[in-house]
């Protein structure tokens, strides 16, 4: 219901806001974790349906697109199959 749906998605939120934290002081270690929340709170957005999220869904896929660019750039055997996804 949407009820679970706006629940889900504050959670999904809160979680990125935490790795955003995290990988500003050790990005090595939480990158990966922020790129994973980003493409969660996107896949939440989109469900909503409205047109105001699905542009919100857009630019939180992007920043995770652009993360797990840079991880691959780095590491391309272990972030390519994520960037691909």
């Amino acid at each position: 219901d949407a009820e679970s749906r706006q629940q889900a998605l504050s959670h999904a939120r809160e979680s990125m806001e935490a790795y955003r934290q995290l990988a500003a002081s050790q990005p090595a270690a939480y990158l990966p974790d922020l790129a994973k929340s980003l493409n969660n709170v996107a896949n939440h957005l989109a469900e909503q349906g409205d047109a105001e999220s699905r542009r919100q869904a857009l630019g939180h896929a992007r920043e995770a697109m652009d993360t797990y660019r840079q991880l691959a750039a780095s590491q391309p055997a272990a972030y390519l199959p994520d960037l691909a996804k």
